[in-house]
C-alpha cells in the first residue's frame, strides 16, 4: 500500500453526499473570465452603500511535485484508479463557517450544470479517506484528503464532453505521494483580493451575490472596500498585455494545456493566498 495526500487551494467547492453517486465531489469553477459586480453586506459597521469590484482571472491546476511546471485543468473529471476501499472521515464541523450559505440571506441552490454537467474547470470525486481544512499564515482556507493506494497512485484525467481538450483519458502516475489541486489568481497584485471568495458562488443558479448577510472571508473589517477606478484600469491594462503574450513551450498535443498568460512556476499558494482564496463547501 502507498499514501497520497492531495491539497485542494483557492476557489474549490465541497460537495459531500450531494452528487449522486459520489461521496465527495471537489468542483473547481470556470473563473477565467473577468468578473465586475456591486455588493452590499447587511449587517456591515458602519452601514455602505454597494461597493463595486472586480475580479480578475483564476486558473484551475494540477501540480505533482514541487518543482513542475503546473498542469492546466480545462474541462476535465479527476479521479484516481487505484484508491484502497476506505472510510470517509471528517472533522466535527469541518467547513465552518465556510459554506455558502452562511453569508446569503437567502435559500441558494446548486447549478446543475456547473456541479453535474461539465460546466467547469474540473471534477474531482472521491468515496474516502481522511479530510482536514488548515489555514494558512495569511488565512487561507485549504483542504486536504489523505487516502491509501493500491502502489503509486495514478490520476486519471479525463475531458468533459465538448471541452477543448483530447477526447482521451490521460493516466497520470504520482510517485511521491502528493499533489496540489487549485483554482488560483493569475496576478494576485493587481486583484481586488478583499472579494476573491466571491467566486465560490459560480456553482449556483444565483451565480455570485449582490446582497451579503455577512461579509465573507477576506474582507477587512467585515466592511467591503470601494474598487478605485484608477488601479482597476491598471490591471485591466496588465492583462491585457499579459494576453498578448504569445505562447511557450509545451510538448506536442498538450498545446491546449499552455496558457500563455498563465504563470510557468507556481510560487507556493501559501505565500500569495489570503483569507479571500479560501475553499468553501455546499451549501
Amino acid at each position: 500500500m502507498s499514501k497520497l495526500k492531495i491539497e485542494f487551494h483557492g476557489i474549490c467547492v465541497h460537495f459531500m453526499d450531494i452528487v449522486p453517486g459520489v461521496s465527495h465531489r471537489v468542483v473547481l469553477p470556470n473563473a477565467i473570465g473577468v468578473q465586475f459586480g456591486k455588493v452590499h453586506v447587511m449587517d456591515s459597521e458602519p452601514v455602505t452603500s454597494p461597493a463595486p469590484y472586480y475580479l480578475l482571472p483564476h486558473y484551475a491546476y494540477l501540480k505533482t511535485t514541487a518543482e513542475a511546471d503546473p498542469t492546466i485543468l480545462e474541462g476535465v473529471h479527476l479521479r484516481i484508479l487505484n484508491a484502497k476501499r476506505q472510510p470517509r472521515h471528517y472533522p466535527e464541523k469541518i467547513f465552518e463557517p465556510y459554506r455558502l450559505s452562511h453569508y446569503v440571506p437567502r435559500t441558494i441552490g446548486y447549478s446543475n450544470e456547473v456541479v453535474l454537467g461539465g460546466r467547469a474547470a474540473a471534477y474531482f470525486d472521491f468515496h474516502g479517506g481522511d479530510w482536514a481544512t488548515p489555514t494558512t499564515e495569511r488565512g487561507a482556507r485549504y483542504t486536504t484528503v489523505e487516502l491509501e493506494t493500491h502502489g503509486p497512485a495514478k490520476i486519471a484525467i479525463t475531458p468533459f464532453p465538448g471541452s477543448l481538450a483530447t477526447a482521451r483519458t490521460e493516466i497520470v502516475k504520482v510517485d511521491e505521494g502528493w499533489i496540489s489541486v487549485g483554482n488560483i489568481d493569475v496576478d494576485s497584485v493587481d486583484e481586488d483580493v478583499e472579494f476573491d471568495f466571491l467566486l465560490n458562488y459560480l456553482v449556483t443558479q444565483e451565480g455570485i451575490p449582490e446582497v451579503l448577510t455577512r461579509a465573507v472571508p477576506g474582507m477587512p473589517g467585515g466592511v467591503p472596500p470601494s474598487m478605485m477606478t484608477t488601479r482597476a484600469a491598471g490591471a485591466m491594462r496588465r492583462l491585457a498585455e499579459r494576453i498578448g503574450r504569445p505562447a511557450s513551450g509545451g510538448t506536442p498535443g498538450t498545446e491546449h494545456r499552455k496558457i500563455s498568460w498563465v504563470p510557468e512556476n507556481l510560487h507556493p499558494v501559501e505565500d500569495v493566498a489570503t483569507a479571500s482564496c479560501s475553499n468553501s463547501a455546499w451549501p
